[in-house]
């Protein structure tokens, strides 16, 4: 039996889950799992590590619940914590659904086992979770990683003291002091040893056999407050893992895990605001021989040497254009303008940095028409082979956001809990004054069919395709004979 499992809970299957059982899920493998490990590991506590959100890209009950019961019997601990990124809320909200059926299965099968939850879904539902989910019983307030061995040493020895940071059923003391890493240096590189076993799970679950995707953090927190995204205490605490620390990660990477894996993207919310961070992860990543498939920045936080730089350590950046489109400039998420995109693209190019695009549809703020001429941007710079890549999602309105906090501030209701907020393809948690949530859905289905279309379209042989005007037309006479 060990001391301690670090779960990483699955959620709900997408709309192209559920039409197939066969879909294989590439979604990297983050850290933040891995990382808690790690801290456990250095208190001298046994650890094992079980990523479900991987095993089960799309749990569903009828079809998985007795391979996910003979998986959790394996796994006996004294400890079980369901982890999440501090950051990140649609890797974390929709993970409450797998937090409320796993622990169920815990509390059965090992019935004095301790439960507890970390993340930014802890963080900002705090509370909320013991009352939803009885089987929990503590849960993490903010970055509780290096403190947290030492609360569970007090549990399991029977001594347990209050922390400003954790909220337990045993202890009734409302905690509310979010602790926050001040250094992410001072974070152990990620316990990337206890993988294989993982791995081996789930080649055996999923018959895949190829490099598996992996995630890595470089720097936490962001400049910007956009509605849809900030939330957590120190999301504008700026910080940085120095380049001895990154290092050090990659090393360990190369040595437990090697060609079965590949770190591919950077969980960073804002990778390029510190230009000698940039500098010193560049020179880590591009000196090791790798390449990362893509990186998170925003338009104004790239400059033309920046991009030079960043050509050798990735083979994309990726933007959201949310916003760009919106007719009232002044409720703009970031500022960001379809002048400064235009242009950051055409930089992009000329660098040989390829650039991908993303777009949130059902945004409170964006009308239909302002939709329906993000989708034609995305079209048409497919067409014309400006970009590389693109991709839409479904607006959620996240516990802890602006959004999710104050809805009616913003015109908009919310129809679900944060179990079914699926980004990636889910059905619309709200409806907001300009559309219904068929209509948002009718839309995102829309626009991943037209990016199908575009990647397979003759007219990519040419550069130019149609112009803006009349791919909105198109889109609007889609849109009319479906609804």
């Amino acid at each position: 039996m060990f001391d301690i499992t670090i779960v990483m809970p699955f959620r709900r299957p997408t709309f192209r889950g559920l039409l197939s059982s066969q879909v294989t899920s590439l979604e990297p493998w983050d850290s933040p799992g891995l990382t808690l490990a790690s801290c456990f590991q250095q208190y001298g506590f046994s650890v094992n590590y079980l990523p479900l959100q991987s095993m089960f890209p799309g749990y569903i009950e009828e079809r998985d619940r007795s391979l996910l019961i003979h998986i959790v019997s394996q796994f006996r601990s004294r400890v079980y914590i369901f982890c999440g990124d501090h950051f990140i809320a649609s890797r974390s909200s929709a993970t409450i659904f797998g937090v409320r059926i796993v622990s169920s299965i815990i509390r059965e099968l090992f019935s004095d086992a301790w439960i507890g939850v970390t993340g930014r879904l802890a963080t900002v539902m705090n509370t909320h979770l013991l009352e939803d989910i009885p089987q929990v019983d503590f849960v993490g307030n903010g970055e509780v990683d290096l403190l947290l061995p030492c609360y569970v040493k007090g549990l399991l020895d029977g001594d347990e003291v209050y922390h400003p940071s954790v909220n337990s059923r045993t202890n009734p003391a409302m905690a509310n002091n979010p602790a926050i890493i001040s250094d992410l240096s001072e974070l152990p590189v990620p316990a990337f040893d206890l993988v294989q076993p993982a791995l081996e799970l789930y080649s055996r679950i999923s018959g895949y056999l190829g490099q598996i995707p992996f995630s890595l953090r470089t720097s936490a927190g962001c400049i910007f407050a956009c509605r849809y995204c900030a939330g957590v205490p120190s999301w504008h605490n700026l910080r940085f893992r120095s380049a001895q620390r990154l290092s050090a990660d990659l090393e360990s990477f190369r040595r437990h895990i090697g060609g079965q894996g590949r770190i591919v993207f950077l969980e960073d919310e804002l990778f390029t605001v510190n230009k000698v961070h940039v500098s010193q992860v560049a020179e880590v990543i591009s000196s090791s021989g790798d390449k990362l498939l893509g990186f998170y920045t925003e338009a104004s936080q790239l400059s033309d040497m920046q991009i030079a730089e960043l050509s050798t350590l990735s083979e994309s950046v990726v933007f959201g254009i949310e916003g760009v489109f919106e007719a009232d400039t002044g409720k703009r998420e970031k500022g960001q303008s379809l002048a400064m995109i235009d242009d950051m693209i055409a930089k992009c190019m000329r660098g040989g940095l390829n650039v991908q695009l993303e777009y949130a549809i059902g945004l409170p703020n964006s009308s239909l028409r302002d939709t329906i001429k993000a989708i034609a941007y995305l079209y048409q710079k497919l067409l014309c082979r400006q970009i590389w890549r693109a991709n839409t999602y479904v607006f959620c309105p996240h516990p802890g956001t602006a959004y999710g906090e104050n809805p009616h501030e913003y015109g908009l209701v919310i129809n679900c809990g944060p179990e079914w907020m699926l980004e990636s393809g889910g059905y619309p948690t709200s409806t907001t004054k300009y559309y219904s949530a068929n209509t948002a859905y009718i839309l995102y289905l829309l626009s991943q069919s037209l990016i199908q279309e575009a990647y397979h379209s003759v007219s990519m042989r040419c550069g130019r395709g149609p112009d803006l005007e009349s791919i909105e037309l198109l889109i609007l006479g889609r849109l009319g004979e479906i609804s």
